[in-house]
């Protein structure tokens, strides 16, 4: 007998360099490189179910192997199942190959077990804990760019130099944003490079982008206009419209948190799978028709599938989690409402201090105020989202033992 001398994890992560693509329909799965290659699910399989898919790539065939661990709803247990693999030249394996495909199937099985919880709760692969390192990088580059370099040299160059106000403020906002800005052109790189690694889930063109990327563009419009108009007219700068700037960036995040809550039917419960409106035209991964989801939900799944380089399996582990869960829909629901409130009330706080205080001093208040917020509101955040998964957990375990 011919044995293998790879270990199953490496043989997996040779295949997972080019994932399976989930298609429109929930539950069928492709690979990139060969069209007919496909394993489906049952249709019949309840809304608990976790789908998983380990790619595995040889010099003499393309097999896909779809791991579905289905929650069953009459038993209260974790049914793990195999769909069948589909072999491009089935003929041409030998022995050790089949070694190496059996070793892999095995191998996926003990993982996707692991991942799924013994109520069938479907996991999310990412823990922000193991990147808190990265997290406390970028908000002190936050800071730096965004909070003292504008600071700092706006006080100096107007307490130093003879500079016109138009050009101190030019200065003095050169790294204002410029994280954000190199960012934008990163993630749309990503888009149109690999769409079937981190695009939405049944999008495989190159010109087709997230509503992330989209909502980035246009927040980036609203956010320079104002500035520049603000500081280059001839009668001098708009003081009121530059201090106000980042309010018309936090409005038109908090319109699109209000706007994704509003609900498509009288009655609805706002845990439902249908609570939203229709969707208009295609969001990330739901296509023109669905029910549209909270905003918070589309920024965590375009945030982190593209630009932390999860791809397309972090937003099935979405999906399949917002299908099998109230508790984290309404988790959705909640944060998109706080962080819409919270918008308004970074803007009115704004206002305030643009109105109430000559501008040398709201200009510096105005950007320690947004930092600050931003703040505040990320950790509240992070401290009801670990209440409610932990809630969610528990109410899982209860329906499964009760």
């Amino acid at each position: 007998m011919i044995e293998s001398d790879r270990h199953p994890e490496d043989i997996l992560r040779d295949g997972l360099s080019n994932p399976p693509v989930a298609d429109e329909e929930i539950g069928s799965l492709r690979y990139p490189g060969n069209a007919q290659s496909t394993a489906t699910t049952p249709r019949e399989l309840p809304v608990r179910r976790l789908t998983g898919q380990l790619a595995y790539r040889s010099e003499s065939a393309l097999q896909t192997i779809t791991i579905g661990a289905v929650g069953a709803q009459a038993e209260d247990r974790t049914v793990v199942s195999t769909a069948p693999l589909a072999h491009d030249q089935a003929e041409s394996r030998d022995e050790g190959l089949a070694l190496e495909l059996e070793a892999v199937e095995s191998f996926a099985i003990k993982r996707m077990v692991e991942n799924v919880s013994s109520e069938g709760l479907p996991a999310l692969p990412f823990d922000l804990w193991r990147r808190r390192n990265r997290i406390a990088l970028g908000v002190m580059l936050l800071f730096f760019f965004d909070v003292a370099v504008p600071l700092i040299l706006y006080y100096i160059l107007q307490d130093s130099t003879g500079l016109s106000d138009e050009d101190v403020l030019g200065y003095a906002c050169l790294s204002v944003g410029i994280g954000e800005l190199l960012e934008l052109p990163v993630r749309g790189y990503r888009l149109c490079r690999w769409p079937r690694v981190y695009n939405g889930c049944g999008i495989d063109k190159r010109s087709a982008f997230d509503l992330l990327f989209w909502w980035y563009i246009v927040a980036t419009i609203i956010g320079v206009v104002p500035y520049a108009v603000a500081t280059s007219l001839p009668s001098g700068p708009l003081y009121k419209v530059f201090l106000m700037t980042p309010g018309m960036v936090v409005g038109f995040a908090s319109a699109a948190c209000f706007l994704s809550l509003m609900p498509g039917k009288a009655g609805v419960q706002l845990d439902a799978i249908d609570y939203g409106l229709p969707a208009p035209f295609r969001l990330s991964s739901d296509r023109a028709g669905e029910p549209i989801k909270p905003f918070v939900y589309y920024v965590v799944e375009d945030f982190l599938a593209v630009d932390c380089k999860q791809g397309r399996p972090w937003r099935e582990a979405c999906r399949a989690r917002w299908l099998a869960s109230p508790h984290f829909r309404r988790l959705m629901w909640h944060g998109t409402l706080f962080w819409g409130i919270g918008g308004l009330v970074f803007i009115a706080i704004l206002a305030a201090l643009t109105w109430g205080a000559t501008f040398n001093v709201a200009y510096g208040l105005s950007f320690v105020w947004l930092f600050l917020w931003m703040m505040l509101c990320a950790a509240t955040s992070w401290l009801y989202v670990r209440r409610s998964l932990v809630l969610e957990r528990i109410a899982f375990s209860r329906r499964a033992v009760g």
